[in-house]
């Protein structure tokens, strides 16, 4: 799970941003790394609609909305629409795909302004 995500800089003419640092944590690992995010990937959609409690993907059953995770199962008339964007990030010596959840992404626009 991406912890945190920040920008230090902008973006420059190759359409990338710079200054990218994200705080991967999980049980046994934590890793910081600072990288380039050179493009998005446009394969599945940009978004996806959100429970209102937990944030995890929901389904449209019988016109109500219900949450697919295991802990949450909470329905609800509506949900929020929530963005997943994966993108190829890289530094010196490798590139990655991240997927970027709807917290992160809103944060990275914000500071880049």
């Amino acid at each position: 799970m991406w912890a945190s995500v920040s920008t230090a800089g902008s973006k420059d003419g190759s359409n990338s941003v710079t200054g990218y640092s994200a705080i991967l944590l999980d049980d046994d690992i934590n890793v910081m790394c600072f990288v380039t995010i050179k493009r998005v990937e446009a394969g599945d959609s940009l978004w996806y609609y959100g429970c209102n409690f937990c944030h995890e993907e929901v389904h449209l059953l019988e016109r109500r909305y219900k949450c697919v995770n295991p802990k949450c199962l909470k329905s609800s008339p509506y949900a929020e629409k929530r963005y997943r964007i994966m993108v190829i990030a890289h530094d010196k010596t490798e590139a990655v795909s991240v997927v970027l959840s709807d917290r992160a992404i809103k944060r990275l626009v914000d500071s880049s302004k």
